[in-house]
C-alpha cells in the first residue's frame, strides 16, 4: 500500500527499509500488507495527495457558497468530474481519472481485521486512565494492570453486546476486557484478575532466563538489551530465547558470546546463530584412525652425501 511520508506513519526512510511508528507498525502487521513509502519531492508517486486539503479549499471551496450538505456534495462531485479528477496533471501530463481506469484492474482489496464478529461502527472510543480503568455511563470499568502506557496510545474501543461491555484494542481488535454492565452510577466494576501485576511475572521470567546461561554477567547484559529494545514483545522474545536454548543447548554460550560481540540484541538473532553453530560443528576424528604424523619412522636417519660425489658422476672435477 502506498503512503506519503508522515510523522504519524514513519520515523525514517532508512535507506529503503522504512522505520515505522509503533502504532502504525502494529496496524500494518495486523492487516498484513506491505508499505510503499513515497520519497520526498516525488510527485509522480503522489499526485495531488500532498496538500490535498489546501488544493480543495483553493479550488472548490474558495468561490462557492455553502447552501446545505446535499447541495455541497453535489457541487463536490461535479467539481471532481470536471477538475479534481479530470484536470491534466502539471508534471505527469495525465488525467487522474484516466490513469485510475488503467490502475483499477491491478488494485487488490484491503484485508479487514477479524474483530470476532464485532463491528467497530457500533463502538465508541474511550481513553484508559492511569489507574487502568475506563469510564462508561457514570461508572469505571477495569482493564488488566499495565494496559495504561505512559509513552503510547491509550485509546480503546467500547462495544455493548447484550448486557455486557466489551473493551477492545483499538488497532488489533483484540479483546482486552469484558464486564457485565452496571445499572448503577459511580461504581467501580473490577475483575480480580486485572489486579495481578504482570510486570512481576515478567521479572520472574527474566530471572529464569538468566539462570539458563553459565555466564551470568553476559546473560544479564543480553537480556536487558532485549528488554530495552522490544518493550512490547519482551515475553515473546523470552519465549524464542528459551526454545532456542532447549533446541541448541551445546551452542548456548557460544551463541551468546557471538551476539554480544556483534551487538545482535534479538532472540531471533540468537536462535539463528545457535542454529548456524550447530550445523557447522568441527568434525571429530573417528576412533581407530591414527594421525598422519606416525612415530613408527621417527628413528630413521638419512645419510648426507658429499657434493664431490655428485660432481664426479657428471664428469666434473673437484677443486679441493
Amino acid at each position: 500500500m502506498v503512503y506519503d511520508q508522515d510523522n504519524l506513519i514513519a520515523v525514517s526512510e532508512n535507506a529503503g527499509d522504512p522505520l515505522l511508528t509503533q502504532d502504525f507498525q502494529a496496524y500494518q502487521q495486523a492487516l498484513g500488507f506491505d508499505v510503499y513509502l513515497c520519497r520526498g519531492s516525488d510527485p509522480e508517486t503522489k499526485g495531488k495527495i500532498e496538500r490535498v486539503v489546501g488544493y480543495v479549499k483553493a479550488n472548490l471551496a474558495k468561490n462557492r457558497i455553502y447552501d446545505g450538505l446535499d447541495d455541497w456534495n453535489e457541487k463536490s462531485r461535479s467539481w471532481l468530474e470536471r477538475t479534481g479528477n479530470h484536470k491534466v496533471h502539471g508534471t505527469t501530463k495525465k488525467r487522474p481519472d484516466s490513469v485510475f481506469l488503467l490502475e483499477k484492474a491491478h488494485l487488490k482489496p484491503v484485508s479487514s481485521i477479524k474483530h470476532k464478529d464485532i463491528s467497530f461502527r457500533n463502538s465508541i472510543t474511550a481513553t484508559v486512565n492511569k489507574d487502568n480503568t475506563i469510564r462508561f455511563r457514570g461508572n469505571r470499568y477495569s482493564v488488566p494492570l499495565g494496559t495504561y502506557k505512559t509513552d503510547g496510545s491509550n485509546q480503546v474501543y467500547l462495544h455493548e453486546k447484550g448486557q455486557e461491555l466489551v473493551i477492545l484494542h483499538k488497532i488489533t481488535g483484540d479483546e482486552i476486557a469484558r464486564h457485565t454492565l452496571s445499572l448503577e452510577k459511580g461504581k467501580l466494576i473490577k475483575n480480580r484478575n486485572h489486579g495481578r501485576d504482570r510486570e512481576k511475572t515478567l521479572q520472574k521470567y527474566r530471572t529464569a532466563m538468566i539462570d539458563l546461561f553459565e555466564q551470568e554477567e553476559a546473560a544479564i547484559l543480553f537480556i536487558d538489551k532485549i528488554t530495552e529494545k522490544y518493550k512490547r514483545y519482551v515475553r515473546d522474545q523470552f519465549m524464542v530465547l528459551e526454545k532456542s536454548i532447549q533446541t541448541y543447548p551445546q551452542e548456548r554460550d557460544a551463541a551468546l558470546a557471538h551476539c554480544i560481540e556483534n551487538e545482535l540484541w534479538s532472540a531471533n538473532d540468537f536462535r539463528d546463530v545457535a542454529a548456524y553453530l550447530n550445523q557447522h560443528k568441527p568434525g571429530d576424528i573417528p576412533k581407530g584412525i591414527e594421525s598422519i604424523s606416525s612415530t613408527a619412522s621417527s628413528g630413521i636417519q638419512v645419510s648426507t652425501r658429499s657434493i664431490s660425489e655428485y660432481v664426479k658422476i657428471f664428469g666434473g672435477e673437484v677443486n679441493e
